[in-house]
């Protein structure tokens, strides 16, 4: 969801609230950085800006930026001061023994710093909570007990509301008080309310004396849903049989609570699964395996003409629409698989956004695949990249239509997907002819062995000068070789201006599609495609010493080696020559046990 830049401010306002509200902080990011860069005065958008950084867990980034938009010198909004109180608390949860303690206690000191502007109930539970994990269990219970009687709370008119009474309810020693609130909550919340509530109670009840029912009953009453990737069978559209389907998916989706979805829209089961969470009044995001107008082609109207005129509706009403392509179908069938790897990796990040899990619901007849894709070939590669899956039996739908063939793909060589990492050196122009020599040894020597060191992962290579193009077996291999690059030449350096962003290497990442192929010109194993071009425009654009991604390869790693990598959002730039814009991700190694 993007704001037109060119709306009014309050509907640009709005929009961004209501990805707030939605737990979306990547488009509330967008959103609010698109406003300040366009010089909107109103400080709200400032705000907003740093509370997705926040949310998406980039604190340091978010702690600089609050200073540089002096949001501590509001001193008359809550909300911002509130804001420093949850930096200093998610600081806090990083550290430990006394460094936690202290966080605590700043956390506490600007939380009540933002309840004595107008004794609102959120600065208030927050004050008694960090206040308790400080160790200032008098002061905690003293606020706890003025959050209790505030007007806003009895009865508590929102979610947010009723939270707050749970948590001061919860410092009071009655916990099964504050998990019958819960699951009476006015409005039940939305995922993004969920989410903040659910972490904030998550480390208030692992630290507290209670059962462990009663703790389960507390964080049940406030996770959110699971996050959906679904796929399954295409078939002719059939009022009873598609019926009967359409029961079993809406009762898996009522038991699982889930409204957020993402998959593609083929005829027969993608469309119902669409249909259901958009009934719902749910998010459906849309990942579309390549350009519309084949899709309907190959996916859709083979099943019959009503099929094209739901896509269509679908297609309106989605949240989002992601092509993991922006090509013609060449098919091979890979480019579905791809589809639905992408779709599974962005229900993934999604739900490590709203602190929730993802999971795979699959109309499937069990079984085995009859081609390079389908929802077998889907199931397996869910279940092999650790998703939770979920099979919904097809029933009678009529399954026997004719494909479109395309005769020329046969023709084409094989288009697989692959990670793809280009790479060179800031700098390398303004270096004296002398020192190239020794780049090429203490820059590109630590290069080649990083690429030697992972052996077979590595399926080409090739460079220019101080440039390097790579094609790598899968994004954990290549995070690994990005990383590993950056790490060897941290401590070279050429250049004296006393500036370190003006030297170092920058690395793009994608993960996508390519043809391989042997090289007319060298005889070599080579990779080609849209998705080779589309990476070259991404490194010029990265930060000395930084390695900036794709959404795609940020989704892939998510679900590959959710544990090892993270993925931060850098938001949406603008990439080289003119390819348009993107949503980028900075990749970081995560620190063991990091969230």
């Amino acid at each position: 969801m993007d704001a037109d830049p060119t709306s009014a401010p309050n509907d640009r306002l709005a929009l961004a609230e209501s990805a707030r509200r939605e737990g979306n902080p990547l488009a509330l990011y967008d959103m609010a950085r698109g406003a300040v860069e366009a010089g909107d005065p109103n400080p709200r958008f400032r705000y907003l800006q740093v509370l997705a950084l926040a949310q998406m867990g980039d604190t340091a980034r978010a702690q600089t930026l609050y200073t540089g938009h002096a949001l501590a010198d509001l001193t008359t909004d809550e909300d911002a001061l509130a804001l420093l109180g949850r930096l200093h608390k998610d600081q806090a949860l990083a550290a430990v023994g006394a460094a936690r303690r202290a966080r605590f206690a700043q956390a506490a000191q600007a939380y009540q710093r933002a309840f004595a502007v107008r004794s609102g109930y959120f600065p208030g539970v927050n004050a008694a909570t960090t206040a308790w994990a400080a160790g200032d269990a008098r002061s905690a219970r003293t606020l706890a007990h003025r959050v209790l009687i505030h007007p806003d709370l009895n009865p508590p008119a929102t979610f947010f509301a009723t939270a707050a009474r749970a948590e001061a309810l919860i410092l009071l020693g009655r916990p099964r008080e504050a998990a019958a609130a819960l699951a009476l909550a006015v409005g039940g919340g939305g995922p993004g309310e969920k989410a903040a509530t659910y972490r904030q109670l998550s480390w208030l009840c692992a630290d507290l004396d209670m059962t462990a029912d009663d703790r389960r009953s507390i964080l049940d009453a406030v996770q959110p849903g699971p996050i959906i990737t679904y796929t399954g069978h295409m078939f002719v559209a059939g009022a009873e049989a598609e019926g009967e389907l359409n029961a079993r998916i809406g009762l898996a989706l009522d038991a699982l609570g889930s409204t957020i979805a993402y998959g593609a829209l083929a005829c027969g089961a993608d469309i119902l699964f669409a249909e259901s969470i958009l009934a719902r009044g749910g998010e459906l995001h849309v990942i579309m395996p390549f350009l519309i107008a084949p899709f309907i082609a190959v996916s859709v109207r083979p099943g019959g003409e009503a099929w094209v005129a739901r896509f269509d509706a679908c297609l309106r009403q989605a949240a989002s629409v992601t092509f993991a392509t922006r090509a013609d179908y060449v098919g091979n069938g890979g480019e579905f698989t791809y589809g639905a790897q992408l779709a599974s990796g962005l229900a993934r990040l999604r739900a490590g956004q709203l602190a929730t899990r993802a999971v795979q619901l699959a109309v499937w007849d069990g079984l085995p695949a009859r081609g390079r894709s389908g929802a077998a070939v889907d199931v397996e590669a869910g279940r092999a990249m650790g998703l939770e899956t979920q099979v919904i039996s097809p029933g009678a739908v009529d399954r026997d239509f004719v494909r479109a063939s395309f005769a020329d793909s046969a023709t084409l060589p094989e288009r697989i997907p692959r990670a793809i990492l280009f790479t060179d050196y800031q700098g390398y122009s303004r270096l004296p002819e002398s020192v190239i020599p020794a780049f090429n040894q203490e820059v590109m020597g630590p290069v080649a062995r990083v690429l030697n060191h992972h052996g077979d992962a590595v399926c080409s290579r090739n460079t220019w000068g101080d440039a390097l193009f790579a094609v790598i077996s899968d994004t954990a291999a290549a995070a690994d070789i990005a990383l590993e690059i950056i790490e060897s030449l941290a401590t070279v350096r050429y250049l004296d201006t006393g500036r370190p962003d003006d030297e170092g290497m920058r690395i793009g990442l994608h993960f996508g599609p390519v043809y391989q192929d042997v090289d007319q010109v060298t005889g070599l194993v080579n990779f080609y495609g849209s998705e080779v071009t589309l990476t070259a425009r991404i490194e010029p654009q990265a930060v000395s010493g930084q390695i900036y991604t794709t959404q795609a390869f940020a989704a892939i790693l998510a679900v590959a080696a959710p544990e090892r990598f993270a993925c931060r959002y850098v938001g949406r730039v603008e990439l080289a020559k003119g390819y348009g814009v993107a949503p980028i991700y900075q990749l970081e190694r995560r620190a063991p046990g990091g969230a």
